[in-house]
């Protein structure tokens, strides 16, 4: 059986196996076994955050699955978003540092890049409304990169940037709660 190289774009990098099943890919590599499971561990698999120069744009949902399974995507070195970035020099072959995730967790991350040219920064984390991001404290647009996944443009340079999850939800619960202890408070202090 094959393995999909979304799972290596969405940053899975171990594998559970039962004992008689194989993986027999290059970048693959059993790093465990014992009478019950097999793990292996695929090396080539994207890291947790990356950096393209190049876009390709495209609006719908199929064409956009139909380009990532194709043999001429490199999610290396491009990613897919729903419309341009002017900035982006659109040039696959440039190649900046991996960008080093310092923070991460189900409501922060914080992320540390050095770009050689504007680019794209890719988070391997899904794309979902209520995520804000913020480069080097000033709050930027996020794009759907790869269709689900988060991107946020970068001039050259070093950046820090942090994505905050605040779901409008979550603000509109708080201030229910808030108004709802208010009223609270203010019955017990009538009522005396």
């Amino acid at each position: 059986r094959g393995v999909s190289p979304m799972l290596g774009l969405l940053n899975v990098k171990y594998y559970i196996l039962q004992p008689a099943m194989r993986i027999g890919l290059s970048t693959f590599e059993l790093v465990f076994q014992n009478g019950r499971y097999k793990v292996y561990r695929d090396n080539g698999a994207l890291p947790r955050s990356f950096i393209v120069h190049d876009a390709w744009i495209i609006k719908d949902r199929e064409a956009i699955f139909r380009a990532m399974a194709s043999p001429e995507f490199n999610p290396t070195s491009s990613a897919i978003i729903d419309e341009a970035i002017d900035s982006l020099p659109n040039n696959p072959n440039l190649q900046s540092p991996v960008p080093r995730v310092v923070e991460h967790s189900s409501r922060k991350v914080f992320i540390e890049a050095d770009l050689k040219e504007p680019g794209l920064l890719v988070l391997g984390d899904v794309y979902y409304p209520g995520w804000k991001a913020f480069v080097d404290g000033k709050e930027s647009r996020i794009y759907r990169a790869n269709y689900v996944m988060r991107g946020v443009p970068l001039s050259r340079g070093r950046h820090t940037v942090e994505f905050h999850y605040s779901p409008l939800s979550f603000k509109i619960g708080a201030i229910i709660s808030l108004v709802a202890i208010a009223f609270f408070v203010g019955f017990l202090f009538w009522t005396r």
